[in-house]
């Protein structure tokens, strides 16, 4: 009978009105199909996957510098939050819009993957004030703020702004090709500029060759070898 009970109290995991939403939303994805008919659309797309796929120096740069930071953080920061919580709990004193109201003790450098969250809270720049305010009150020291504004130039103000030049650049001679009704595929960064740079005829080659100190192309045209 208990059972029973229990049964009739539990709710239906999937309601007729939660199907009714579910459809319409599948009618609202339906428009997805037309996308690809869009060349802004196709643009947009293909700049983001050649970024990624072109990308790897950048993105291996970025990681070194949170592997770097993370294990920095670690060293100067590795337990001064389950300090200042003890503090905290003792003092029972709670401000608003701080780092101990809205509870960011997981957000702290005790271990890799914690650290590796915190910074990213910063460089996306998600209330990275709270985390400077914490931190130093943990610390009771201001040297503690230079860890974090350093972050915050190198990867956020440099980082973050040369990846949007990358997706910039690509996008903008994506655009230039449709505008030609020629495909642009970016196998490396050279493709990027291929148009704004101007390559040297076979001639200008020849003579440049011609000048070299350490070759002697009169010997080896004497050899029977082709220069062209």
């Amino acid at each position: 009978m208990i059972y029973l009970e229990m049964v009739k109290k539990q709710k239906p995991i999937f309601s007729l009105w939660a199907a009714i939403k579910v459809c319409n939303m599948l009618f609202i994805y339906r428009l997805v199909r037309f996308l690809p008919a869009s060349k802004n659309i196709r643009i947009i797309v293909g700049t983001i996957f050649d970024e990624f796929r072109n990308g790897g120096a950048f993105f291996g740069l970025l990681f070194s510098f949170y592997y770097a930071y993370s294990i920095l953080g670690m060293e100067l920061f590795g337990g001064v939050m389950d300090d200042f919580y003890i503090r905290y709990n003792k003092s029972n004193i709670t401000i608003c819009g701080t780092y101990e109201q809205l509870e960011y003790w997981p957000n702290g450098f005790d271990d890799f993957y914690s650290s590796i969250i915190t910074l990213y809270n910063v460089m996306v720049v998600n209330q990275w004030d709270v985390f400077v305010d914490g931190f130093r009150n943990a610390t009771n020291s201001y040297w503690s703020e230079l860890y974090f504004i350093f972050w915050y130039l190198f990867v956020t103000n440099i980082g973050l702004n040369v990846c949007l030049a990358l997706s910039g650049d690509i996008h903008d001679a994506k655009k230039q090709r449709a505008d030609q009704n020629e495909e642009l595929i970016v196998s490396n960064m050279y493709d990027i500029y291929r148009s704004q740079i101007k390559e040297p005829s076979s001639e200008e080659i020849t003579e440049q060759l011609s000048k070299h100190p350490y070759i002697n192309f009169c010997q080896r045209s004497a050899e029977g070898i082709n220069l062209s």
